[in-house]
């Protein structure tokens, strides 16, 4: 069963933190956070309406250069050092963390996402791989999607995801709702042409785990080297 939260925002004592490479959004929380959140979050099963509950991540001292003040993520293990949170790297560079620096973790739900655009930004060829089973089992991976974050999709090969766009904004989560996804890429094949070839396709993306999505719209732009 998911772990739900019923009326208020919960905060987590300040966390120090250590990167993990993985390719999701999920957070491991040391023991101490499950007791914490034990008193004010109820168990439900996966069919109820509510969203599962998330993190809030921000540092407690903002990175005036960081692309974002705050990400949101999903609930790994708890299982982390006390007085320590396991974040992915993408957050790290997201929120322009330093070292030393501590975070502030509130738990609370989100909208159900209703569309999202997606933007590759290190794209592979279309012949090379399936770019719709990519996505669909990445993003299986996530509980969340925040605007202007860029996060990593690991299935087979590593895909660096700016996401430019989510409805309802600036977050929302992607667990239990069919979800619109526009994904745009730009490729650059082997010599082609002077003319710049776009392509639009549609799939309708078939349910899987948690994850369903209404229809997956992909936008290629071809250029030559």
């Amino acid at each position: 069963a998911w772990l739900y939260i019923d009326q208020m925002d919960v905060s987590l004592p300040l966390l120090s933190w250590r990167a993990a490479e993985e390719a999701t959004d999920k957070i491991h929380l040391p023991p101490s956070a499950l007791e914490r959140l034990h008193g004010v979050i109820g168990g439900r099963t996966e069919g109820d309406e509510a969203a599962p509950i998330v993190l809030k991540v921000s540092p407690s001292k903002p990175c005036p250069s960081a692309p974002l003040a705050e990400v949101y993520g999903g609930i790994g293990e708890f299982t982390a050092e006390e007085d320590c949170a396991v974040i992915p790297q993408w957050m790290v560079a997201t929120l322009g963390l330093e070292p030393n620096t501590r975070l502030l973790l509130v738990a609370r739900r989100l909208p159900l996402g209703e569309s999202c655009s997606l933007r590759v930004m290190n794209p592979v060829s279309l012949e090379e791989s399936d770019q719709r089973a990519m996505l669909e089992a990445g993003l299986s991976r996530y509980t969340t999607l925040t605007q202007g974050s860029r996060i990593t999709i690991a299935e087979g090969t590593m895909l660096d995801v700016f996401v430019s766009a989510v409805e309802p904004g600036p977050a929302c989560c992607i667990i239990n709702t069919d979800m619109a996804v526009d994904l745009q890429m730009d490729l650059k094949p082997a010599p082609v042409p002077d003319t710049v070839i776009h392509l639009q396709r549609k799939y309708l993306l078939l349910s899987t785990l948690c994850v369903r999505f209404a229809y997956f719209s992909c936008k290629a732009t071809l250029s030559p080297e």
